[in-house]
């Protein structure tokens, strides 16, 4: 629920501030992409059934406020992010290209300037596919849509479309994929995956919620809530991937991109 306020006080603050400074906008649209990244954060802990004991309510919750708010299909994302679990530190992981620093190193600059340049957007193909034909056929995808048609509609009968422009669609397209990208990437590059022991309360409340500052012991023990992960950084990894103290995303990101 503070996401979602967060999400909404953005919103606000792009509405009333509009004349009086170009900066307060931008200010709410900032706030709007954080609330939009821990609806994200909130999104990974359903793909592990960790947001409420019954499951059913779960993935209702994950699908419809996570996944269809921000203009994504549940069911190829969780199977994808499993895969993750299962296959970090090799070709074989979806998302390898987010540890893989030679990778990050070549294309940083191209991939920040494809992200700010609406990345949702750009990659709207491989949105509509899903992952595979199989997982289209789930239905979702007219879903997505009404959700964001209803967004539409709320706030640009109750703000504006230049609130709807500058308070939701670019904090949905821009501004919060290029804050995910950041933590993922700082969470997992050089197939390492780190604990952030003592992050300033800034990056903790833009990247750390549910238990995201201890995401390398969550690699090791994916069934533990956000509220059990521990925080030490001295448990040494059972698997094949090392886990690093670290105490700044944006420090581990600029190490992973320069």
């Amino acid at each position: 629920m503070f996401a979602v306020s967060e999400v909404v006080g953005g919103l606000v603050v792009v509405h009333t501030m509009g004349k009086v400074s170009i900066l307060l906008p931008l200010l709410g649209a900032v706030l709007t992409s954080v609330g939009l990244h821990a609806l994200g954060l909130a999104q990974h802990e359903s793909f592990h059934r960790l947001l409420f004991k019954s499951h059913r309510l779960n993935d209702s919750v994950g699908r419809v406020l996570c996944s269809w708010l921000l203009f994504t299909q549940f069911a190829p994302l969780k199977r994808a992010h499993l895969a993750h679990h299962r296959s970090f530190g090799l070709e074989a992981d979806p998302d390898h290209w987010h540890w893989d620093d030679r990778r990050n190193r070549r294309d940083s600059c191209k991939l920040i300037l494809h992200i700010l340049l609406f990345r949702r957007i750009w990659n709207i193909g491989s949105i509509l596919r899903g992952a595979d034909d199989d997982r289209f056929r789930r239905g979702e995808l007219p879903f997505v849509f009404l959700v964001q048609l209803v967004m539409f509609c709320l706030v640009v009968s109750f703000a504006g479309p230049a609130t709807y422009a500058l308070g939701w669609l670019i904090p949905l397209f821009s501004f919060m994929p290029l804050l995910e990208h950041i933590r993922v990437v700082a969470e997992h590059h050089g197939t390492a995956l780190r604990v952030f022991v003592s992050p300033n309360p800034l990056e903790n409340w833009v990247f750390g919620r549910f238990g995201f500052v201890s995401h390398g012991h969550h690699h090791e023990n994916p069934r533990l809530s956000w509220s059990e992960l521990p925080r030490e950084t001295s448990a040494i990894s059972s698997g094949p991937c090392r886990i690093e103290g670290a105490k700044s995303w944006l420090h581990e990101f600029v190490l992973a991109m320069g």
